[in-house]
């Protein structure tokens, strides 16, 4: 053998042992992510926490739908109580979970119940929280699609019953303003409207907070992503009408919120329904059924009651939550209140989403099964652009008139489903929908989005100039405002209808408001701390800095000592050889 032939023999065996075995060994508490084009509720990391029902729940349940190919192995984990299972989801079909009811929250404070939910592949998360005749149920949203702002959706409690939140850490030290509308007490102090509570969270660790009054409307905002769900321990809806039921949503980020709706009216319930309108930012201008409204304050609501069986579309000049209400037992002598996030046109769903159903309430030892519906809308893509006369018919600016917007944003159906899980398929491309399932037994009910996009609406800039945090739409919607007297966006010349300040009817006390589209100044509650100061710098676990271990680096470490005398020999020995043939 050429001494120049070992070398390279050598090196190749030298280089191979040093690479194979090499793992990449991941941080702890983190998984591998599954990257995906925009995030929707369909996801394979989740973290919530149940909160409190009027009393301590009968069932904790998991609702978990296979929306991938094969089946989907899925681990549930309440770290803090020690509780583990394990579920094979198949595609298209659902699985229940039981969580132990020691995993509900009780009271303000930390609690110990934090649910983790991790799937191979994409699932959909359903929870219901389970007394007789005391039921509602929430859509989980996946880690990829938590924000750091919120604004909460309530209603008023019954008395000695609680209106209340939990917030539920996804990272290690996370820090929470939080800025409630009506009293709080939190370590042993009183928190009144304006005045601001710091917590610190870290993963799998959540809060609760709870008021006798209704908490719409408070701030929460953080330095990292949080969960937030929100509701009412039991509440009468409306007022007055009997009787009283829990109520439960998770909330979706601020950024993520919508201008467009259609509410669709409950299956079998003659009394109509309660819906609110909850702005996120300063002087929001709605338009609900073709009637003009502002939300002047950020997390102002209106509140409606819609008795006649018909559609109610809305419209927003900036970004609003909505959130329909099922009315109580004494209204029809049907169901019971239940709370359900609606999704925004914006924010409808494309592809397949496979969920379940909620079948019984326990009622005395004995089973009551209820009845389950639909009501699906499908986006219609071509109403969005529209126009008379060159202004959007969906345009939401107030010099176009009421009568002129549609009822609706597309096709739009509400019917019975059977028990246990059901598909929701949509191959087009250019089409996406909307869907909310719930269910009405005799005194009893469930309610909850089927599923929604969380595409981020709302991005900000700096303006370098007067270092103001300016926000506007991240897409172009062409729903937003104008100050009157303005040309139209896209009519440059100003032919198009306008009214000058003075003669708008619409306009608000205190003079015209900002422009909404493409940008407007931010105002934020003076009394927040600014949320992008850091902690104080905690150190993390060393790690090693290539995060590689390779066992074939041992081994050519262990045997280079040897290796180098052996080459060494080797060269000496081919020297004298080829000494030994000239000779």
């Amino acid at each position: 053998m050429e001494p120049k032939t070992a070398l390279l023999f050598l090196a190749v065996v030298a280089s191979f042992v040093a690479t194979v075995n090499c793992q990449r060994r991941l941080p702890p508490n983190q998984t591998p992510s599954i990257l995906r084009p925009a995030p929707d509720t369909r996801g394979v990391d989740f973290i919530f926490c149940f909160m409190s029902n009027f009393q301590i729940p009968e069932r904790l349940i998991l609702i978990i739908g296979g929306n991938s190919p094969g089946d989907t192995m899925v681990r549930i984990t309440v770290p803090e109580l020690n509780i583990l299972r394990f579920v094979t989801v198949p595609e298209q079909q659902t699985r229940f979970v039981d969580i132990p009811p020691i995993a509900a929250a009780i009271g303000t404070g930390f609690q110990n119940g934090t649910v983790y939910v991790l799937a191979q592949q994409f699932v959909t998360v359903h929870a219901v929280n389970s007394i007789s005749n005391t039921n509602d149920g929430f859509l989980a949203i996946p880690t990829d699609g938590l924000g750091t702002e919120y604004i909460i959706a309530s209603y008023d409690p019954v008395p000695i019953e609680q209106s209340q939140f939990v917030i539920s850490g996804t990272q290690d030290y996370t820090r929470v303003w939080i800025s409630p509308t009506r009293q709080i007490r939190w370590r042993a102090r009183l928190y009144q409207p304006g005045q601001t509570i710091i917590v610190d969270l870290q993963r799998f660790q959540s809060i609760q907070f709870q008021s006798a009054a209704d908490l719409t409307g408070s701030h929460i905002r953080s330095n990292k992503p949080v969960s937030v769900s929100s509701g009412a321990s039991c509440t009468l809806v409306p007022a007055g009408v009997y009787r009283c039921d829990h109520l439960v949503e998770m909330i979706p980020p601020v950024s993520t919120w919508g201008k467009r709706f259609t509410l669709l009216p409950f299956v079998n319930r003659t009394s109509g329904f309660i819906f609110r309108v909850i702005a996120a930012r300063q002087q929001t201008e709605i338009n609900v059924a073709g009637t003009n409204t502002w939300l002047m304050q950020m997390g102002e609501f209106r509140e409606y009651d819609q008795v006649s069986p018909f559609p109610v579309a809305i419209t927003a000049s900036r970004p609003v939550l909505v959130v329909q209400y099922a009315k109580g037992f004494e209204s029809d002598m049907m169901g019971d209140p239940f709370m359900t996030i609606v999704p925004p046109v914006e924010q409808y769903i494309m592809g397949t989403v496979t969920f379940g159903t909620f079948n019984e309430s326990s009622l005395l030892q004995q089973r009551q099964p209820l009845r389950s519906f639909i009501c699906i809308s499908v986006s219609a893509e071509a109403l969005f652009a529209v126009s008379l006369n060159n202004i959007p018919v969906l345009d939401s600016r107030r010099y176009v008139p009421a009568f002129g917007r549609l009822a609706t944003y597309g096709a739009d159906r509400s019917f019975e489903i059977a028990r246990g899980a059901n598909t929701i398929a949509n191959p087009s491309l250019f089409t996406r929908f909307g869907a909310i399932v719930y269910g009405f037994g005799l005194g009893t009910s469930y309610g909850f989005p089927v599923g929604y996009r969380l595409i981020r609406q709302l991005c900000t800039r700096v303006n370098h100039g007067t270092e103001q945090v300016i926000e506007y739409d991240c897409f172009d919607t062409n729903v937003g405002n104008v100050p009157p007297g303005q040309p139209v966006p896209g009519d440059p010349t100003g032919a198009g209808p306008k009214l000058p300040p003075e003669e708008d009817p619409n306009r608000p006390a205190g003079g015209s408001i900002p422009p909404g589209n493409p940008a407007f100044p931010f105002v934020p509650d003076p009394n927040w701390p600014t949320a992008q100061i850091p902690l104080p710098p905690i150190a993390p676990p060393e790690q090693p800095e290539d995060g590689c271990f390779s066992t074939g680096l041992l081994i050519l470490g262990a045997i280079a000592p040897a290796a180098v005398v052996f080459l060494i020999m080797l060269i000496i020995l081919v020297s004298l050889q080829q000494s030994k043939n000239k000779y």
